[in-house]
């Protein structure tokens, strides 16, 4: 997949689950989450989790069955059946 980004709808569980194109909750094993980011300039942590590795998050995400789209607006077609309040998108790229 590269460096192309994907979008994915998520429940707000930490760690998330994500959504099937039925709209269906998965569990995904072998995603590397943190709610710690360091770089050189700041570190910033979170009560909500982020991908650690998105190299690694895409390849694990390509052999499950959450619905992944390559546009945002692509995801809300998927996100306006959900009930409101229970998704958000998550963008890996």
């Amino acid at each position: 997949m590269g460096n192309d980004a994907m979008w994915f709808i998520i429940n707000k569980d930490n760690p998330p689950k994500f959504y099937t194109e039925t709209g269906s909750l998965i569990e995904v094993q072998g995603i590397e989450w943190t709610n710690v980011i360091v770089t050189t300039e700041r570190t910033l942590s979170s009560s909500q989790f982020f991908v650690k590795d998105s190299d690694q998050a895409l390849s694990v995400l390509q052999n499950s069955h959450a619905q992944c789209f390559q546009l945002k607006k692509d995801a809300k077609k998927l996100a306006t059946s959900l009930n409101n309040g229970c998704w958000k998108y998550l963008q890996i790229q």
